[in-house]
């Protein structure tokens, strides 16, 4: 038997190697002008190969976990879509949100995708052009959506690129539609993830708290790029607890799963490069897995090949949809990297010192969320009273990270982090990414609050003896 299973690591060994060397030949062949499709087809060919490697035909002996996102979750994001989409796609060819920077993105957006996907060109000029950074500096997955949609709206011309104001209102809304229905998107994610972390009252203050705010519906009726990378973004957060969730059942499909979540964080690196923050989530969350599982007995290997699952996949999706990086992958990321410099120098507007930044953070809290949008105050009160709602669960560790509590603290840490001290200028799309992140501390606060205060309420009554009043009772 010992025999038997060492036979069938090694051709599963084998299999995984041999489907990550295709994969890497694919990349190699991206190089070369006139091989895109077979490129393509090699990279993604040979991740299958290593994912389904790791796929046993039948589980046998695995423990089954009903799943905490079932026919009612469904139908309750069915529910809050039928509730959000008006809301959202209210008013999109008005001009209450419009921004200098949409002419940019609307027209650049429209040559990435007729460049990419009907003339084929992926070795032209176009993907070395500056645009005034609308070009190779930024990636290009949020340039296809707003070409795809002008081109399903009846666009079908390659629009000259121009600052100039777009005096279409037809065209405008369809520039803007992508933003509108993936902020939607956001929302839905948000309600998955936190209900994975606590339950389904939880995620649906969560959604509405997200959506009640003044950023994301401001961003989703942009014909910009932000709304689709935060949508990307929580798609990887929500495929990361359901990775780690389907390890701990001992369930095969943790492959698949990472999988998706490494396809997830790609795009949205490929929508915006700070997108790409929720894959250094997934990585500490699939390492410390690890890491415990080793500390417990356990093997580590099955979290670690779902880290390299998820870590493939990520490259591949931002590699295969950016034809700027073809010719020299790395060169081309540290060009685009050099973008973070050209904003910081932009405008005196930007927050230089430690302090400034972190003043700028704990403002934007009050300035964006629910409560600040009516006028009043409490948000940062609430976002104060999740983060010690937080904290406090992690008094037991081991449940803490059964729970899902510790992947969403760290979510929680590196997204303050991160944009801490990344943030070049105080601009209200720099704050997009922590929407998400305030509104489930502040549902752990509201319902902490609430549950502790109908316990409060419930424990005089529980005492008295039937018939008895409270005021029998004092001393």
């Amino acid at each position: 038997a010992a025999a038997q299973v060492a036979r069938g690591r090694s051709r599963t060994s084998w299999r995984v190697a041999l489907g990550l060397l295709l994969a890497a030949a694919g990349q190699a062949l991206f190089t070369q002008p006139g091989c895109t499709l077979p490129a393509a087809a090699l990279l993604f060919g040979g991740l299958v190969a290593a994912t389904a490697a790791l796929w046993p035909p039948v589980d046998v002996g695995v423990p089954r976990e009903r799943p905490r996102l079932a026919l009612a979750d469904l139908l309750i994001c069915t529910a809050l879509a039928a509730v959000l989409l008006p809301v959202f796609l209210a008013d999109l060819s008005g001009a209450r949100t419009s921004h200098e920077d949409e002419p940019m993105w609307t027209t650049v957006g429209s040559g990435a995708f007729h460049t990419f996907f009907i003339e084929r060109d992926l070795f032209g000029p176009f993907w070395r052009e500056h645009y005034n950074t609308w070009g190779y500096y930024n990636p290009q997955v949020g340039k296809y959506l707003i070409g795809a949609s002008l081109y399903a709206a009846g666009y079908q011309e390659k629009l000259d690129v121009s600052p100039e104001p777009i005096a279409d209102v037809g065209l405008l809304a369809a520039a803007r539609l992508p933003s509108a229905l993936l902020g939607v998107a956001s929302c839905l994610a948000l309600y998955g993830v936190v209900t994975l972390v606590s339950d389904r009252r939880h995620g649906l203050l969560a959604s509405g708290l997200m959506a009640g705010g003044s950023l994301l519906p401001l961003m989703s009726a942009r014909a910009m790029v932000d709304a689709p990378a935060l949508a990307f973004s929580m798609l990887g957060l929500l495929g990361t607890l359901l990775t780690l969730r389907a390890l701990r059942a001992g369930q095969q499909r943790a492959f698949l799963l990472a999988a998706t979540t490494g396809a997830a964080c790609g795009l949205a690196a490929g929508v915006k490069l700070n997108g790409g923050l929720v894959f250094g989530v997934a990585v500490l969350a699939l390492a410390l897995e690890a890491v415990l599982a080793l500390r417990s007995g356990r093997s580590p290997l099955a979290a670690l090949a779902c880290l390299g699952v998820a870590g493939a996949w990520a490259w591949a999706m931002f590699f295969a949809t950016n034809p700027f990086l073809y010719p020299d992958p790395l060169g081309g990321v540290r060009e685009m990297q050099k973008f973070n410099a050209f904003v910081g120098g932009f405008s005196l507007e930007t927050p230089r010192i430690p302090q400034g930044k972190v003043r700028a953070l704990w403002d934007s809290v009050s300035t964006y969320g629910p409560l600040g949008r009516a006028g009043l105050p409490g948000d940062q009160l609430l976002l104060l009273a999740g983060a010690l709602r937080l904290a406090l669960a992690a008094r037991d560790p081991g449940e803490w990270w059964r729970r899902s509590w510790g992947p969403l603290a760290l979510w929680v840490l590196v997204s303050y982090v991160m944009i801490g001290l990344w943030l070049p200028v105080d601009w209200d799309r720099y704050y997009l990414p922590l929407q998400p992140v305030n509104a489930a501390l502040q549902a752990l606060g509201v319902l902490w609050a609430a549950d502790a205060a109908l316990a409060l309420a419930r424990r005089p009554a529980a005492g008295r003896q039937p018939g008895e009043s409270s005021v029998e009772r004092a001393p």
